[in-house]
C-alpha cells in the first residue's frame, strides 16, 4: 500500500531557514540565503503567497507568488509570477506539484491575485496547464556576438544543447544561428544607430518620482504589463542583494524618455564574460536606439564577450535589436504562461482581448 507521507501548507513564521536549506539542496547552483527570501517575499511591498510540502516538519516542495502590479488593458490590477518551484526528488511524481500549484492558486485568488504569470522550463511548463495555466507567448532570446572568444562560447554552447537533442530540425536552427552569429559578429554594428540628438544618457542608482510621471505617459502605450513604478523599479533592481546592477536614463530636455537596465557576469570554462539587457522601457524608437547604444558602450567598455536578452516578438525593441546585430537563438526560447485566478468574466474578455501585446524582458522574470 503506497502510504502518504507528508501534506501542503502555507508559510509560517519561521520557514525561511528550512526553506534556504531545501531550495540550496535543489538548485546547488543558485544562492539562496537570508537576504534573498527577504527581499523576494519579506520586503516584497507588493506581497507574497507561500506554499509549502511538507513530511514530518521537513520541507520537501515549494512554490511562491511574488505578487506585482500589471496593467491590463487600462486597468491596473493586482499580479503575481510564480517562482521558486522545486519538489524533493524523493517526491516526485506524487502528485505533490500538481496540489501546491492548485493550493497555491486558490490563496492568490481569496487575496485579490486576479492574475499570474510565469516562465517554467519545459517539465514544469507541462505540469501547470494541468490546474488552469495556460500558454501565452514565446520568449525570444536575442544574443549578440561582441568578441571572437565570444564566437566561440556561443558555438560551444549550442553544441552542447546539439548533444542533448540531437534531431534535424534542431540541426536546421543551430545552422541558421551560425551563418547569422558570424554576420552580425562584427561590434561595429552598434554604430550603425541613428545620432541621439539631443538625447542624453544618465547613470543613476535608484529610480525618482521623476519615473512615475514617466510611466503614466508611456504607459498609455502598452496594455499588457508589469506596472513599472518607481516602487516596484526600486525594489526589483536596487533592493535585490547580491546583484550588481547598472541603470542608465535616457533624458531629453531634462524629461526621462526610457531607460534600461544591465549586467555582467563571468562564467563557463573559457571565462567568458556576458552581458545582460536585464529592462529596456522606452517611449520611441530614437530613445530605445540611444539606450541600445548606450549599453554597447558599457559592454565594449567591460570587455563583455556575449549580451543576451530577452523580448517578445512584438515589442517595438524588437526590430531596434535586430538592426543592432542581436540575432534571435530559436533554439533557446523561453514560453510565457499565465493563469487568471478570478471568476469575473469581465475581467476575462478585457484580458483575451490584449493578451497579444505582452510587454516582457528578463527583468519581469527572476532568471537574473
Amino acid at each position: 500500500m503506497n502510504e502518504r507521507h507528508w501534506a501542503i501548507r502555507p508559510y509560517i513564521e519561521g520557514d525561511e531557514t528550512s526553506y534556504i536549506a531545501f531550495m540550496n539542496s535543489v538548485f546547488p547552483r543558485v544562492k539562496f540565503d537570508l537576504k534573498r527570501w527577504d527581499w523576494e517575499y519579506r520586503d516584497n511591498p507588493f506581497g507574497f503567497i507561500q506554499i509549502f510540502g511538507d513530511s514530518g516538519g521537513r520541507i520537501v516542495g515549494h512554490m511562491g507568488l511574488a505578487c506585482v502590479k500589471i496593467k491590463v488593458g487600462e486597468c491596473i490590477v493586482r499580479g503575481s509570477q510564480a517562482v521558486d518551484l522545486a519538489v524533493c526528488p524523493d517526491y516526485r511524481g506524487r502528485g505533490m506539484f500538481l496540489e501546491i500549484g492548485e493550493k497555491l492558486m486558490q490563496d492568490a485568488q481569496d487575496e485579490g491575485v486576479v492574475i499570474s504569470y510565469g516562465v517554467p522550463n519545459e517539465p514544469a511548463y507541462r505540469g501547470h496547464l494541468k490546474y488552469g495555466w495556460f500558454y501565452v507567448s514565446e520568449i525570444s532570446v536575442l544574443v549578440k556576438v561582441m568578441s571572437k572568444r565570444g564566437f566561440l562560447i556561443f558555438l560551444m554552447e549550442k553544441f552542447t544543447s546539439f548533444i542533448s537533442r540531437p534531431h534535424s530540425e534542431f540541426i536546421s536552427k543551430l545552422i541558421g544561428l551560425i551563418k547569422s552569429s558570424i554576420k552580425t559578429s562584427h561590434v561595429k554594428d552598434w554604430k550603425n544607430f541613428p545620432r541621439a540628438g539631443d538625447f542624453k544618457i544618465h547613470v543613476v542608482t535608484s529610480f525618482d518620482e521623476q519615473i512615475d510621471k514617466f510611466w503614466e505617459v508611456t504607459s498609455e502605450q502598452y496594455h499588457l504589463l508589469v506596472a513599472r513604478t518607481s516602487e516596484y523599479l526600486n525594489w526589483r533592481y536596487v533592493m535585490k542583494p547580491h546583484s550588481d546592477y547598472v541603470i542608465q536614463i535616457v533624458k531629453r530636455q531634462d524629461k526621462i524618455e526610457g531607460y534600461v537596465v544591465l549586467s555582467t557576469e563571468t562564467h563557463g570554462s573559457l571565462g567568458g564574460k556576458r552581458g545582460y539587457i536585464v529592462d529596456i522601457f522606452a517611449g520611441s524608437e530614437k530613445a530605445i536606439h540611444c539606450l541600445l547604444q548606450s549599453a554597447f558602450n558599457y559592454f565594449v567598455g567591460e570587455n563583455v564577450d556575449l549580451v543576451t536578452c530577452w523580448m517578445v516578438r512584438n515589442q517595438l525593441s524588437f526590430d531596434c535589436f535586430s538592426k543592432g546585430g542581436f540575432i534571435n537563438d530559436s533554439s533557446a526560447s523561453q514560453k510565457l504562461i499565465c493563469r487568471i485566478n478570478t471568476s469575473d468574466d469581465e475581467f476575462t474578455k478585457l484580458y483575451r482581448r490584449v493578451e497579444k501585446e505582452w510587454f516582457f524582458t528578463m527583468g519581469d522574470s527572476d532568471a537574473i
